[in-house]
């Protein structure tokens, strides 16, 4: 592996910086979390600041991806502006992009 780049799509605009951070508990399921019953989010591991809306925003992960392995992230912001990025739900779901050497 050469690279890893979580890509985020930003359906809105914002100056705000959020954090995308590890989370170590892989229990849970998406259909049973709640925000009284979410797992502890860890340590940041990469951030950005401001970006465009209707844009891709890109954080490189590379140094904490391994091959092989299941991840759970947490993005989060210490800001009350409110911010929007694509769900799964959406066309533009996240992805996590794994370059590899020939």
């Amino acid at each position: 592996m050469t690279s890893a780049t979580l890509r985020i799509y930003a359906n809105s605009g914002s100056s705000v910086e959020f954090v995308v951070s590890e989370v170590t508990d892989v229990s849970w399921t998406e259909g049973d979390i709640t925000y009284a019953n979410a797992p502890a989010v860890g340590a940041g591991l990469s951030s950005t600041n401001g970006f465009s809306a209707r844009s891709w925003i890109e954080v490189d992960l590379t140094s904490h991806v391994a091959a092989d392995e299941n991840y759970v992230v947490a993005i989060t912001t210490t800001s009350n502006t409110a911010i929007s990025l694509a769900g799964r739900e959406s066309a533009n779901m996240a992805q996590l992009v794994i370059t590899t050497a020939p």
